[in-house]
């Protein structure tokens, strides 16, 4: 598979890639950066156009359908905290210094 963006999350111990997958659907995978390894296929393959991150690399955006969502990692795992935001698709968002 090709990827077409990455982004380091959790401080830079996570890698996060969006690519295409062989339906032509386009998902993100997380990456544990230390180990090389894949840690999950999060969340389900769909219509992503692009990914952002937040400066502290704790809050990751997912532009999708034409819609933004924000996620926060808190305890080692991925929360939705905003969701359907219309806005349009850029690979960099910037996030306010509280990561709203």
């Amino acid at each position: 598979q090709e990827v077409d963006e990455c982004r380091f999350v959790d401080n830079g111990r996570g890698l996060v890639s969006l690519s295409c997958d062989t339906a032509g659907r386009r998902e993100i995978r997380f990456w544990d950066v230390a180990t090389r390894t894949l840690k999950t296929d999060w969340p389900p393959p769909a219509r992503y156009q692009a990914i952002a991150t937040g400066s502290s690399r704790n809050t990751l955006v997912t532009f999708a359908n034409h819609e933004a969502s924000v996620w926060k990692l808190r305890n080692h795992s991925w929360h939705l905290v905003r969701s359907g935001l219309k806005v349009p698709v850029r690979s960099e968002a910037v996030l306010s210094p509280d990561g709203k």
